[in-house]
């Protein structure tokens, strides 16, 4: 159908696949964007409706199963859509979900941009629980070949991502990064050094400190900078510069999260998927991110045409993301008897910037 043709043009760009399949992929990205699963059965039903079910839910296990799309080239499509060029701020964390004895666990790298992420890429870490340095080391590996790091402005992730091997690959690769500590991570000179919770006891609810000079953390030398919450919270950052802009910039590392949360309950629900081998995966998360990006851009162009006032605790009453997501569904859905506001023309067009 001729709707299918536009996006087909767009992920030409990216990907070096014969027609049929873009035409497959641009389906597919509508249809998850309809129907807000990733369940096969139910994406057979809004696949192509001039076929059976059945004949559309076979065509998509045999495009899992056969079909391969590049990461690489994906990652360079979303640098292109992002609006962002350079100072780059990355999260890295994991999303992980069981199913029967599977248990699905997922590295990713993603741009913190606007409250949310850009996923970027990904590897899956086939073990239960944290990945280790060698998985994170290649990751950013793969993330420098596509994306120079003086384009990158730091590196940011939780306590799950410490220690002294870690931090020292990432500073090998001349890569700035904010790293919160664990609360009992001993922090100063090699002779003499104490558990962080200790040494900064004295802050107040509300309260931060910016260490001037480097202190020994697992035996390398780092920036600091420390808060403590309104709720009495430590929060301890290990940088490697501009410490007085590390907390502030640690804060994006949420982004990811709410990245999560869209690929899975609040948009297309990951969790529904029956797929577990790692190949499959990797297509499936390259297709919702396509449908993420999209619908993240369409909100955002959307807000700026029809501005809706924040709530009293400042936040938008929508997300960018979902109210991009009810007008790109009202868009595919549309008919020439019953045309949506904005037509999917137009929608398109925020994809090729």
């Amino acid at each position: 159908m001729e709707k299918y043709k536009g996006l087909e043009q767009v992920l030409k760009e990216g990907f070096k696949l014969h027609g049929a399949r873009l035409n497959f992929i641009s389906r597919f990205i509508m249809a998850v964007i309809v129907v807000r699963t990733v369940s096969l059965s139910c994406l057979a039903s809004a696949l192509n409706p001039a076929v059976f079910p059945e004949s559309n839910e076979k065509r998509l296990r045999r495009f899992f199963g056969e079909v391969n799309l590049d990461k690489t080239s994906f990652a360079g499509l979303m640098l292109k859509w992002l609006p962002v060029k350079e100072a780059y701020v990355l999260s890295l964390d994991r999303t992980n979900w069981s199913l029967g004895c599977w248990e699905i666990n997922i590295l990713m790298l993603a741009v913190c941009y606007k409250g949310i992420a850009f996923p970027l890429l990904w590897q899956r870490v086939d073990k239960k629980g944290n990945s280790n340095t060698r998985e994170r080391l290649a990751l950013i590996d793969k993330l420098l070949g596509i994306l120079p790091v003086d384009k990158i402005e730091a590196l940011v992730a939780d306590r799950e991502f410490i220690g002294k091997a870690w931090f020292k690959g990432l500073k090998q690769r001349k890569l700035c990064f904010i790293m919160r500590l664990k609360n009992n991570t001993r922090i100063g000179s090699k002779a003499k050094n104490t558990p962080s919770s200790k040494r900064y006891a004295y802050l107040a609810q509300g309260e931060s400190y910016v260490c001037p000079k480097r202190v020994w953390i697992y035996g390398l030398r780092l920036y600091l900078a420390v808060a403590k919450s309104q709720q009495g919270e430590l929060v301890v950052l290990a940088c490697t510069g501009k410490p007085e802009r590390a907390l502030v910039r640690y804060a994006q590392r949420w982004n990811i999260e709410c990245l999560f949360s869209a690929l899975k309950p609040r948009g297309f629900n990951l969790e529904d998927t029956r797929l577990t081998v790692t190949d499959k995966l990797d297509k499936l998360l390259v297709m919702l991110s396509i449908a993420f990006a999209w619908a993240h851009l369409m909100g955002e162009w959307v807000y700026e045409q029809r501005p809706l006032e924040p709530k009293k605790h400042g936040y938008l009453p929508v997300s960018f993301f979902k109210r991009g997501l009810a007008y790109l569904r009202t868009a595919i859905l549309a008919t020439d008897n019953k045309p949506a506001k904005i037509p999917l023309n137009s929608c398109l067009q925020l994809l090729s910037p």
